[in-house]
């Protein structure tokens, strides 16, 4: 405790504590368990923001790089996720091993073995750098630390085949899996080493999830017909928006530091954001073509304002920009196969999951800025 005299203006007293201001916090010195923290977002928010104003270099390439997948089967890997070390981690869907990439080398390394068909789909990173594994085509939920390069089971659940489809982590620990062939949302409390679920019953299923600056998470519908959003405080669901129909709708989402979370479509032809701040569901930009079997499977937000949207059945890549009015723009040639996923890395690139496709690839985003490790670690965009 000290006397502040320049500043208190009390005549009782004249002692104050002082607290560092949101404004006086740098986002790239925080640690990455501190960057997730709601008293941080601002300084997120504003160093983001700041980054994108550095704008574009140039029209952004797709390259490939480090040869032919190890081990490759069809339909290998779905998500990439960063490490607390900066490196790149592909799950596998029906792929053989756990993959490694240095984006500082691009060198590609083989880890862990992995047994099982689609026995997960994707996963969810947490600060101990553990991916917890999203059950799929079984019931059994399996531990991936990166550190020791081990899997191991974490218990059995009683679940509907075809459970889950990606997780992420809430500020407060808990991992959510996003409901596929389930009817409600599990959770698993990486502090006490429990399961859980939330007795709300759904409709439908959910192809990935977001959380929010509000610290709610944000589920993104594929054959549901609503957004919910989650409240890990209380275990909560609520219903945001109107009734969205069709089925294989959207297939994943991205947080921009206003606080939108853009869904990007699978098979649905209508782009559309979620306003956290109002709770509102969004449209814009050109009505797409129909492709299939789907469009994208994921997106990225780069440190240029632009979110690039991964091909999976589309012929094209394609960017969002945000700080545009969301002008839509394709680019390039999807390389005779598709991807799952990506993560961007410290120098603007998306190093891109590979699924269909027999060689690694990333997109150079040309964004002249970027965003430090502290805010790519974050689960508001290291997620499925």
């Amino acid at each position: 405790m000290f006397r502040d005299f320049t500043k208190s203006q009390s005549p009782v007293c004249g002692l104050r504590f002082s607290n560092p201001s949101s404004d006086s916090i740098k986002a790239c010195e925080l640690t990455n368990e501190a960057a997730i923290k709601a008293e941080n977002w601002n300084a997120i928010k504003n160093e983001m923001e700041s980054q994108f104003l550095k704008g574009s270099s140039g029209t952004e390439t797709v390259s490939s790089y480090g040869g032919a997948v190890p081990s490759y089967v069809t339909e290998s890997f779905q998500t990439a996720l960063i490490s607390s070390s900066d490196e790149i981690f592909f799950i596998p869907y029906r792929g053989t091993n756990f993959i490694k990439v240095n984006p500082r080398t691009n060198a590609v390394s083989t880890l862990a073995p992995y047994s099982g068909v689609i026995f997960y789909i994707g996963g969810a990173m947490t600060q101990a750098d553990i991916i917890y594994l999203a059950p799929h085509l079984t019931n059994i939920f399996y531990a991936y630390n990166i550190k020791n390069n081990t899997v191991s089971s974490i218990g059995t659940q009683s679940i509907a085949g075809s459970a889950f489809s990606g997780g992420i982590t809430s500020r407060n620990g808990i991992v959510y899996f996003n409901p596929s062939g389930e009817l409600k949302v599990w959770y698993y409390n990486t502090t006490t080493n429990t399961f859980g679920s939330i007795n709300t019953a759904l409709s439908g299923s959910y192809a990935a999830s977001v959380l929010a600056p509000n610290g709610k998470i944000y589920m993104i519908p594929f054959d549901a017909t609503e957004v919910i959003k989650i409240d890990p405080d209380s275990q909560s669901i609520q219903t945001i928006g109107p009734t969205i129909v069709g089925t294989a709708k959207y297939i994943s989402g991205v947080l921009t530091p206003d606080g939108k979370i853009y869904m990007i479509p699978y098979e649905n032809d209508t782009l559309r954001y979620i306003d956290t701040n109002t709770d509102s569901i969004v449209s814009f930009g050109p009505t797409l073509s129909p492709t299939s079997p789907g469009k994208f499977n994921g997106a990225v937000l780069a440190p240029n304002g632009k979110i690039y949207l991964i091909p999976y059945g589309n012929l094209t890549f394609a960017s969002i920009d945000t700080r545009n009015g969301n002008a839509y723009a394709t680019f390039g040639t999807n390389p005779n196969g598709a991807f799952r996923g990506g993560a961007l890395t410290s120098d603007g690139k998306i190093y891109l999951s590979p699924y269909q496709v027999n060689s690694f690839y990333y997109i150079d985003t040309k964004s002249v800025g970027s965003f430090c490790l502290p805010i790519r670690f974050a689960s508001y965009w290291n997620k499925h």
